[in-house]
């Protein structure tokens, strides 16, 4: 795959490494409603139980794994009311205990799946991406069925993820205007190229008699692979920046407000999770996939979290220098010293924007007339953090234009948008509230339906209170400016 298909599609999930802040304004459920839920008191203790509604394949993965090597964790695989199969506290559990230690050899990553496939011999000829070879690794194991060596592991992936992948493109469709919809179409793309780098091997397996008899690798197979690669594959910072594939571990689900997160210990020759505060036996154990969106972990996961729950939703606004800009390649000289570059995504977010976002613009709208000016301003900008007065009006009304464009690129109106988000969200309620299984049994599409409306909805609302931020402050320093004049 070429590297820019590489960093679309594995590049989009890293489930334990929480990115820098930006604004501040299948997790179902927030750590703080568990804490309303269990009782403060109890929790802050580690006191009572929940009991257990254990789940036998999970645990049968978890037997299995512990014949070969897996030290016995203090968690449970259960049947989690709203999360579907997720791990629990099999016993009361201390802040800073570790909860899981998963060895090296029990890690799957690239050079591991290398070591198992069917087509080591021409992989190690014509090597491909690590995010190919895991996929081809995956749709081997599950053609081969309990007949192959990770069955126990393979027979727990789903079907169906509900990640951008699956989508049909009329839903996709969905996210115009949005930067997700750039995302979605850049994540797909990077799986058909995925899928047209493998041909030269797989014609190569087939007319060598490599090939397994039983289809491992048609298209639809390796579809699957890069839908539960994109919705399970672990980033770790600790392996050198590494992805793979962590068997049992990878049931844990998502809570926007966890600050626990699996990564590799040199130390311990394994990736391991601590408890970042106690539990009561039978709680649910919750980690961060990441600092996303709501919309970000839509395309990877196929879920939102519940509106308002996600600290980190947002929206990110495309800014860049001017194409006519006679300055332009020094300018872009300049930003890259600092980390940016001539076309930069920036986060909005409700209640505040990031450092640069303002310095970015006033850069952009500069008149320099060397490298060396550019650069000044750059240190000044970026890091002083001090705008020229001359700059300032500039900047905040080249940001205004950037969130109104951005709000017209949608092509569909926000109260239709969001009259029909409010229909969707009350038959859900409804259907939960009469005892259905809400979400779970739910019309794939519809839920899908109202995820994305949810998104773009919600970008909206944060572009349009960045627009109205933004001009009050403009009206502030024009203010100064004619005082000052």
């Amino acid at each position: 795959m070429a590297s820019a298909a590489v960093k679309g599609l594995a590049g989009t999930r890293q489930r334990q490494q929480v990115a820098a802040p930006g604004w501040a304004p299948r997790h179902r459920r927030c750590r703080c409603r568990l804490a309303a839920q269990a009782g403060l008191l109890d929790l802050l203790r580690g006191a009572g139980s929940t009991e257990i509604a254990t789940d036998a394949e999970g645990e049968e993965l978890k037997a299995w794994l512990i014949e070969r090597g897996l030290p016995p964790p203090k968690l449970a695989a259960a049947a989690t009311p709203g999360s579907g199969r997720g791990l629990v506290a099999a016993q009361p559990i201390g802040k800073g205990e570790s909860l899981l230690s998963i060895p090296q050899q029990l890690v799957l990553t690239p050079a591991a799946a290398l070591e198992q496939s069917c087509l080591r011999p021409l992989l190690e000829e014509q090597p491909l991406p690590a995010w190919s070879v895991l996929a081809l690794w995956l749709a081997e194991q599950r053609a081969a069925g309990s007949a192959g060596g990770w069955w126990p592991y393979v027979r727990l992936l789903p079907e169906r993820t509900g990640c951008v992948l699956e989508w049909s493109e009329e839903e996709v469709e969905w996210l115009c205007g949005s930067q997700l919809h750039s995302d979605a179409l850049e994540i797909r793309a990077a799986a058909e190229a995925s899928w047209a780098e493998m041909q030269a091997v797989l014609a190569a397996a087939k007319a060598q008699g490599r090939a397994p008899a039983h289809g491992a690798f048609g298209r639809a197979q390796l579809q699957w692979a890069f839908a539960v690669l994109l919705s399970r594959l672990v980033r770790l910072a600790g392996l050198g920046d590494q992805e793979a594939l962590l068997p049992w571990a990878d049931l844990l689900n998502h809570d926007c407000a966890a600050a626990s997160f699996l990564d590799w210990s040199a130390t311990e020759a394994a990736v391991v999770l601590r408890a970042e505060r106690r539990y009561r036996a039978g709680e649910q154990l919750l980690i961060s996939y990441g600092q996303k969106t709501s919309g970000e972990l839509l395309l990877s996961y196929g879920f939102c979290p519940d509106l308002g729950s996600n600290p980190h939703d947002g929206c990110r606004l495309l800014l860049e220098l001017a194409p006519g800009d006679a300055a332009r390649n020094w300018k872009a000289a300049a930003l890259r010293q600092h980390g940016l570059a001539a076309s930069q995504l920036f986060p909005l977010r409700m209640a505040a924007a990031p450092f640069e976002l303002v310095h970015y613009t006033a850069f952009s709208a500069a008149v320099v007339g060397s490298r060396q000016e550019a650069e000044q301003l750059a240190r000044r900008l970026f890091e002083e953090g001090d705008i020229p007065p001359a700059l300032q009006t500039a900047a905040l009304e080249a940001v205004v234009a950037a969130c109104k464009a951005a709000l017209a690129a949608y092509p569909r109106s926000f109260d239709g948008d969001r009259a029909e988000l409010d229909r969707l969200q009350d038959q859900a309620s409804a259907a939960a509230a009469s005892g259905g299984a809400g979400d779970g049994s739910a019309d794939a599409g519809q839920q899908r339906r109202r995820h994305a409306l949810q998104a773009v909805v919600y970008e909206r609302q944060v572009l349009s209170r960045t627009v109205f931020v933004l001009q009050q402050e403009l009206k502030d320093v024009q203010r100064l400016a004619r005082r000052q004049g």
